[in-house]
């Protein structure tokens, strides 16, 4: 190992004689027309060539055509189907020179989207400099994708022409494409920027000329601020009227050094708060801004003091904040994006969660990596992303502690159902462990537009480099591994650092060959699994001293390889540790014995208890008989996954039906990371007749065998109802995250009746035995516009595990789409058919109005008497078969079936309408409305589908947006989605084209529903 660093050693010595960068130094004059939201501006760009190559052209980036119509960006949205397509924004650019010798000279140039390629008319030699000059328009895009404007809030970046980068690996041509970042270079920035003298602006660098910009009141608070470690507030804005001020012009002049980029934002109503931070005494001190709206101004308030922290705790463990100022400034930007020396931060906020922290946090420390430290973000996100996640995560266990940092919990109903915490590390080990277990992870150390998995690559760049980070911090010990990263910032600071330029730093620093190491986890997507096997002892006596000669073995059940901690409890209430090195593990052995002799009798031992390592199954990291569980109330509203033990949730139950009455019992749910050994034990005691129901299964996702494969195991008697359902799935895509989708699906299912008195039409479920095969398949897509659910069933009576009293076969098939129309509103349709032969039992027929009675048992409020009122229930229908609303006075059943439903869904109660008066508006906004059809016919064994009339009806409906409405924070309980209450959805079928007798076609007519009818 000392051989290998003393290569690595070598290797950056020569490597950091032979290293150059590129010089830039922008000069930009700009102003802002916030009426018609553009931006007019003037460049010059003298480019100093420090390498070793001859430059014949350049190019340039013209970031905001992203938001043009038909970018490569919307390309890239199209192709991965998150369908980005804003057309609000786009940069023009009107002039393009090189000046040589006192000479404007226009080259020949070509614009491809956001890259403008320039040649030179005289090739640049190294050393030699350039001259550009530019004259451009630009339309701020709307929203909030990193820049943009809501109105009169502007966030301003990558707004200019901008050179792009050029390195030892040549020219960097990347279009932007909207979900990777930047690669820029290094320099200096001279900026003016012109706007009506109503707004306040946040930026990059330093104002030049504050007596202009500022009044005499904000200039003396600034002054009597400097050094204040408190928050003081510099001025109000909120409430300020500035009646004609608006239309007055100011020139803001900024001065940047050592920058990537120069970032403004500005707006008319900031609060403005500043507190202070220095690195010692003496030393200049940075001023920390935090700009913000009333909106979310009671959590905002402390917004600089989270930047000050961020910058005081990153100085002292991975280098020091080097930029005179640090904007933290609220406004368009969804969530939060960082520029040298200024934050955008979204509208964030909340009471019972650290979010505005962790976001504040996360985007100062982007000024260590990407900005201070410049990394590659679109060939190697993860060295920004990844490295600020990480040191997010040890800045939040730094201010709240390093467990329950997560949430606070304020609300009374919080405290009284024990809410629990969580805490930022094991937040990121459990996305990690989900990544790996989806089966499309791809390494980390990957360009962003090369991963196959648009949709993941976030869980890699962001949340695996953390933990793979914790990881590197667990090798090395943590003073060793500050040392590395502070190497590697001063080494590295304002340079261009790749991959094996980080590598290099942490095995040089170390003295260790850590080749192993990246190569695993960066490179490749090894998971690692170590557990504890056989773990026993002997008593043995020296010198005159009973001696615990201890042996056990670690299993390696993962292709990674670590070095791991092993703790052993031991009897007198002492604990010891056993360090075994990676060496052990570096000939792909699979098991490791161990003994150790120990002073007193060992209890049990246990794998990394610190949870450093990302293991994938921690169940097995102890010799326990039992994995470590941990028992947690059923609040039925939230719950937080633990990663280190097996999670037993457990809640009392209550039902009613009028024939077992009331009953009582409890439910024990248990998993481990909620689909691993997903067991449930649900127990009831019917009062009135004086039975036990219990309702018992077994859940496994068998992501080691094979990606999106699962099987489950259901044995219940519930209500009069007795079975055992066994059940395989496995899906099948191409692409995780993004569709097509397919899903098959093999069922074995035994049922039987052996109570009629439960249901509410005891005719519609026959009693016998029956036993079922279904084989399912499931398709998924969406475009721009639409989507498509379809699925194709095949079930039939099978003698596989007993005798079936009914032998008969059925195929049934059913497609759903939703099509967004303009307006806003959606026409929903959905195809229904369904063919069956043989003896086909009342329970699994088609049914003309809902869902067979089988489908309808697992939604307790459709499936026996009582839990609905009878007047309710009457007109009550659960989704499923020809859904023909309109006939709900009778429930034709059938072994043929042929349906369609439409229906036109608007998001307000009268659509098209939006009224402004309070109360009423409020009434309005809680209700959606729809116009339906539905068209059906059904038809005996003995009868031809074809042969039948198709029946219609038509009305209109309503619908609750949310639950929430009626029950507020409630709403999100799991105990509504258990009953099968999703909604509440009220139909008004005003016309049946074949009515019960004596009622009219045309008729007032009411359905209810818990859940939206497709």
């Amino acid at each position: 190992m000392r051989i290998a660093a003393l290569l690595c050693l070598i290797s950056s010595l020569v490597s950091a004689q032979s290293y150059w960068q590129q010089d830039v130094h922008y000069t930009i004059d700009a102003s802002l027309d916030p009426k018609e939201h553009r931006i007019k501006g003037k460049e010059t760009l003298v480019y100093k060539n420090n390498s070793p190559h001859v430059l014949d052209v350049a190019y340039f980036r013209l970031y905001w055509n992203l938001f043009t119509s038909g970018s490569y960006g919307q390309q890239l949205s199209e192709r991965n189907k998150y369908y980005y397509h804003d057309t609000t924004g786009g940069i023009w650019v009107s002039k393009v020179a090189v000046i040589e010798d006192g000479q404007e000279l226009i080259p020949q140039y070509l614009i491809d989207n956001t890259i403008m390629e320039v040649k030179l008319p005289t090739p640049l030699t190294p050393r030699g400099s350039a001259t550009f000059v530019f004259e451009f328009e630009e339309r701020v895009p709307e929203g909030g994708n990193r820049t943009g404007h809501q109105g009169r809030d502007y966030n301003i970046a990558q707004w200019y022409p901008q050179i792009a980068t050029y390195d030892k690996h040549g020219w960097d041509k990347s279009q932007y494409l909207g979900p990777a970042e930047f690669y820029n270079e290094y320099g200096t920035f001279d900026v003016s920027i012109t706007l009506p003298k109503s707004f306040t602006l946040g930026y990059s660098g330093v104002l030049l000329n504050p007596e202009e910009v500022y009044s005499d009141s904000i200039r003396q608070q600034l002054k009597a601020s400097e050094g204040n470690i408190e928050t003081v507030r510099v001025v109000d804005y909120s409430k300020k009227d500035w009646k004609g001020e608006d239309t007055v012009m100011v020139t803001w002049k900024f001065h940047a050094e050592n920058v990537r980029d120069f970032a403004w934002s500005a707006n008319e109503h900031y609060i403005w708060d500043v507190t202070h931070w220095s690195p010692g005494l003496g030393e200049p001190s940075v001023t920390i801004h935090a700009l913000y709206f009333e909106d979310k101004a009671e959590f905002w308030k402390e917004a600089a003091q989270y930047g000050r922290h961020a910058i005081d705790f990153f100085s002292r463990h991975f280098g020091q904040y080097v930029y005179p100022n640090c904007f933290i400034v609220e406004g368009p930007e969804g969530g939060g994006m960082e520029y040298p020396g200024i934050t955008f931060i979204g509208h964030i906020g909340d009471k019972n969660n650290h979010s505005l922290f962790g976001v504040v946090t996360h985007e100062v420390g982007h000024n260590w990596y990407p900005m201070m430290i410049g990394s590659n973000e679109t060939h190697y996100g993860f060295m920004d992303e990844g490295f600020t996640t990480f040191i997010t995560a040890l800045a939040v266990e730094d201010y709240y502690g390093r467990y329950n940092n997560e949430f606070e919990w304020t609300e009374w109903y919080q405290n009284l159902l024990c809410f629990p915490n969580d805490n930022e590390r094991e937040g990121i080990q459990r996305g990690s462990i989900f990544l790996a277990k989806t089966g499309y992870e791809e390494p980390i150390a990957t360009h962003i537009y090369r991963f196959t998995e648009g949709g993941l690559f976030g869980g890699s760049i962001y949340g695996k480099t953390a933990a793979v980070m914790f990881m590197l911090q667990y090798v090395l010990g943590d003073s060793l591994f500050e040392a590395v990263m502070k190497e590697y910032y001063n080494r590295w600071k304002f340079k261009h650092p790749y991959p094996e330029d980080f590598y290099a730093v942490a095995m040089e620093v170390s003295g260790r060959d850590l080749h192993w190491f990246f190569d695993q986890w960066f490179h490749r997507t090894y998971k690692c699994d170590y557990g504890i096997g056989r773990f026993d002892y002997k008593v043995e006596k020296k010198n005159n001293q009973p001696i615990y000669k201890t042996e056990f073995t670690i299993c390696r059940n993962g292709q990674a390889i670590m070095p791991l901690d092993v703790r052993i409890k031991l009897a007198d209430n002492r604990d010891t540790t056993i360090w075994i090195p990676v060496d052990r593990w570096m000939n792909t052995e699979a098991k490791n014995e161990v003994t150790v002799d120990l002073p007193a009798e060992p209890l049990c031992a246990e794998i990394n208890p610190d949870g450093r390592i990302l293991d994938m199954n921690r169940l097995n990291n102890t010799s326990s008989m039992l994995p470590k569980m941990k028992w947690e109330f059923d609040n039925t509203l939230f719950s937080v996954t633990p990663i280190d033990a097996f999670q037993i949730k457990w809640r009392a139950s209550f039902w009613y039906t009028d024939e077992g009455g009331w009953k009582a019992g409890y439910k024990f749910q248990g998993s481990y990371l909620n689909d691993l050994y997903a067991t449930t034990v649900w127990n009831w005691y019917n009062f009135h007749d004086r039975t036990f129901n219990y309702d018992l299964s077994l859940a496994h996702n068998f992501y080691k065998l094979t990606p999106l494969s699962s099987a489950s195991i259901r044995w219940y008697r519930i209500e009069g109802r007795k079975g055992v359902t066994l059940s395989s799935e496995k899906g099948l895509r191409r692409r995780y995250s993004y569709p097509p989708y397919h899903t098959v699906r093999l069922t074995y299912a035994y049922s039987q009746a052996d109570n009629s008195e439960y249901l509410l039409y005891p005719l519609t479920w026959e009693e016998g035995i029956l036993h079922r095969i279904l084989v399912g398949y499931e398709y998924q897509n969406r475009g721009k516009f639409w989507n498509v659910n379809a699925w194709a069933t095949l079930e039939s009576s099978t003698s596989l595990f007993g005798q079936s009293d009914w032998d008969f076969a059925k195929r049934t098939f059913e497609v759903r789409t939703n099509l967004t129309m303009p307006l806003g509103w959606t026409l929903a349709l959905r195809l229904y058919n369904g063919v069956g032969y043989g003896d086909i039992p009342n329970q699994t027929k088609y049914y003309f109005t809902n869902g067979s009675p089988i489908e309808q048992f697992n939604a307790p409020f459709f499936r026996s008497k009582g839990p609905l009122p009878s007047t309710v229930r009457d007109h009550a229908l659960y989704r499923g078969g020809g859904n023909m609303r309109g006939y709900y006075r009778f429930a034709p059943a059938g072994d043929k079936i042929d349906a369609f439903n439409a229906e036109a869904r608007f998001q307000t109660l009268i659509p098209f309408f939006n009224v402004n008066v309070p109360i009423l508006s409020r009434i309005m906004n809680m209700f959606k409305s729809t116009l339906f059809l539905d068209a059906g016919r059904i038809a005996s064994n003995s009868q031809k589908l074809w042969d039948q009339r198709f029946e219609l009806d038509f009305g209109f409906g309503f619908r609750l947006k949310s639950l929430a409405t009626l029950f507020g924070p409630f709403a999100q309980s799991n105990l509504f989605s258990s009953i099968g209450l999703q909604t509440l959805r009220v139909d008004f079928p005003i016309y049946v084209s074949m009515p019960v007798p004596d009622e009219n076609k045309l008729k007032f007519r009411w359905v209810v529903s818990l859940s939206e009818a497709f």
